[in-house]
């Protein structure tokens, strides 16, 4: 419990990080003792028992037709998928991580630049024969230092993207993965089987967790780095997808309540310095309610 209650407040310090690496490869016994601690930690209702208020906290009050649904959608994330606590073993793969709210500049070895969102994690695996990024979770913004040698490589949601002299936009989300193409070019393939591509500059391509590529659209690449400057710009997105990158700004889960409400279509400007009035604009906007169970679950519906 010690070990993981450490880890969760300071998932950034190297000398914690060896010395708990030390603790858990040191005997079987240790590393099942952790996973028993953090299996049970994950579960969502530690996480709401942890909010003393524990009150139902609404912008607008749900109509009474629309209980059954509020209570089954607390019901599936208490449950069932859960509200996580920063995934450790995720945590233990990566070189660089960076938490809630937090976005980090890192200076790769061979003098690229990576810009990682909040809540994302990278590895970086660097040869004598090429440069990989593996995007573990979240979003990172590349800018690319040349190297004909050794190709530069993202490895990300079953795709592999490859620089050409470029910067670029990696977007990982849970159901598909983004490229946005800032200057120059990509090559962008995945495990599908499916004839990769070559997105230029100002164009973007989404592919799904199995592999299929969509078809490439022409946009505007500077809403795609916004959260860079504190925003997240966005054009007739789903709503789902816009939830799940303000997600990386606030602690525990958003739900949204039924597909149709998760499909929507939505555009917008919004500040992520409080990404609680970013929601509340949002709703306002496109006319959501919005239930506070806990400052760890928010349902939208």
């Amino acid at each position: 419990m010690e070990w993981f209650l450490q880890l969760r407040d300071r998932p950034n310090d190297p000398q914690l990080k060896a010395r708990f690496d030390q603790w858990f490869h040191d005997g079987e016994k240790n590393s099942k003792a952790y996973e028993r601690v953090r299996c049970l930690m994950g579960d969502a209702s530690v996480l709401l028992a942890k909010d003393e208020t524990f009150l139902v906290k609404a912008s607008q009050k749900a109509p009474p037709k629309n209980i059954s649904h509020i209570i089954a959608a607390i019901l599936l994330i208490v449950f069932g998928a859960g509200i996580y606590f920063p995934d450790t073993i995720t945590w233990l793969r990566a070189d660089y991580v960076s938490g809630t709210a937090e976005r980090m500049t890192v200076n790769a070895p061979d003098g690229s630049i990576l810009s990682l969102n909040a809540d994302t994690a990278i590895a970086l695996k660097y040869s004598e024969k090429e440069r990989r990024l593996v995007l573990i979770r979240g979003e990172v913004f590349i800018e690319v230092a040349g190297d004909l040698q050794r190709p530069f490589t993202v490895d990300a949601g079953g795709g592999l993207t490859t620089a050409l002299g470029t910067a670029f936009d990696v977007n990982l989300r849970d159901d598909k993965t983004s490229i946005t193409v800032v200057r120059h070019r990509v090559a962008v393939r995945t495990d599908s089987g499916q004839q990769g591509l070559i997105l230029q500059e100002n164009q973007q391509v989404d592919y799904s967790s199995d592999g299929q590529l969509s078809t490439v659209a022409t946009v505007d690449a500077v809403p795609a780095t916004a959260w860079r400057k504190n925003r997240l710009q966005f054009e007739d997105l789903p709503l789902s997808d816009v939830i799940e990158d303000l997600e990386r700004y606030l602690p525990g889960k958003i739900v949204v309540q039924g597909e149709k409400l998760r499909q929507r279509r939505v555009s917008g400007n919004l500040d992520l310095v409080d990404p609680n009035e970013a929601i509340d604009t949002l709703a306002l906007a496109f006319d959501i309610n919005v239930t506070r169970i806990s400052r760890y679950l928010i349902i939208l519906h």
